[in-house]
């Protein structure tokens, strides 16, 4: 199986904000209908590094399941050397067979993704709160 790599100017593309907001509105539902499992985040905190790693796994059953995980990695200090403070990726794998699909720029899903939920949509404001 063919690996995609997406960066940061591809997510940017391939994801513009007006799709991501129907995108959320979907995932927002199969979370609470129990269609998705997602464990709480796990946090490790080197005592010798200034900045954590954080991992966030979860999977999505039906016609086409995938296990996804989302790792970053936040090290506040970046902004002094032009950095983002917040480095990672979201990693995507086929939930039948556990094959490699996907690895894309986290910092990009993670900006659009922001900004649609403080996009001028009740329906996701109103799923957001209850969740």
């Amino acid at each position: 199986m063919k690996v995609s790599v997406i960066n940061h100017a591809e997510v940017e593309t391939l994801l513009p904000m007006n799709e991501c907001i129907e995108v959320m509105q979907k995932a927002f539902i199969a979370l609470a209908r129990g269609d998705v499992d997602q464990p709480l985040r796990t946090i490790f905190r080197p005592g010798t590094v200034k900045g954590v790693m954080a991992m966030m796994p979860a999977y999505s059953g039906g016609d086409a399941p995938l296990f996804g995980l989302k790792a970053i990695c936040v090290f506040p200090g970046n902004a002094a050397i032009g950095k983002d403070a917040h480095q990672g990726a979201v990693i995507l794998f086929d939930g039948t067979t556990g094959e490699l699909i996907a690895v894309v720029n986290a910092s990009a899903i993670t900006a659009i993704r922001t900004s649609t939920l403080l996009a001028p949509s009740p329906t996701i404001r109103r799923m957001s709160s209850q969740s």
